[in-house]
């Protein structure tokens, strides 16, 4: 059942969101995705459609589907996440000697309302190289928690991609010692930046959109993009992601 105010353009809007974040190998949505779709009340149809779409998989144990359901999430997701196993990493013990490694996060503790968050002492933010290449672009991730936030394309004046991506994540853990604001798209000339937007003080730049980034998500998503639809999905997921992992945390 949908909530009051769900419409069918909020769900093909969250689904661009999800499949246009990252490349197309790395699109699968995680256990906390799940968590925050069913908290936002998105139907069960919604989710599984979702699941599929990005050809999720999961590795859940009994004590993973009995916190699923403490958390909201139905009969029928959970299901549907049970019968979309992850491959079995090498090393990793038989069902038999243990329960299964729960699919949150690496490091990742549960906050209020058993939310996983970033409880891992050291910085929230870190980056990492991708393998992908989009249009000739080597790929960078800004991540939170071990998952993907942010790919970026271009080095954006840096020495490289991954060099930009460190830049971000270090400007996100500035942020993160006042983390009361939001992220918004400001356009200043020909330049369209994603800015946080604090409280009680002056906005700050967190990232230039590049026309490298631009031609890069255009290739990957094989569908129209500009630099504010870019900007504007690079600040919809660093909402969404700060509110629950770096406001919410514990």
């Amino acid at each position: 059942m949908k909530a009051p105010g769900a419409t069918a353009m909020s769900v093909l809007l969250l689904l661009l969101l999800l499949l246009l974040s990252l490349p197309v190998p790395l699109a699968a949505i995680s256990v906390f995705d799940v968590i925050r779709l069913s908290e936002e009340r998105y139907g069960d149809e919604e989710i599984i459609r979702l699941i599929r779409t990005t050809d999720s998989r999961f590795f859940l144990s009994a004590e993973d589907t009995i916190q699923l359901r403490k958390e909201g999430v139905t009969e029928e997701v959970i299901r549907e996440m049970l019968s979309r196993p992850a491959p079995k990493q090498e090393g990793q013990p038989p069902s038999s000697e243990g329960p299964a490694k729960p699919s949150l996060p690496p490091g990742a503790t549960r906050g209020t309302g058993g939310v996983p968050t970033g409880g891992r002492p050291g910085p929230l933010f870190s980056a990492s190289s991708l393998k992908q290449t989009d249009a000739g672009h080597a790929l960078a991730a800004v991540t939170l928690g071990g998952m993907d936030v942010l790919t970026v394309r271009d080095r954006d004046g840096f020495p490289s991609s991954l060099a930009r991506a460190k830049a971000v994540a270090g400007t996100l853990n500035g942020l993160a010692v006042r983390p009361t604001g939001r992220f918004a798209v400001h356009v200043a000339g020909p330049e369209t930046r994603v800015a946080f937007e604090a409280s009680d003080g002056p906005a700050t730049d967190v990232l230039t959109v590049t026309p490298s980034d631009v031609t890069g998500y255009r290739a990957a998503a094989g569908r129209p993009v500009s630099a504010a639809t870019l900007a504007s999905l690079w600040a919809s997921l660093l909402n969404g992601y700060w509110g629950t992992m770096v406001v919410g945390k514990r």
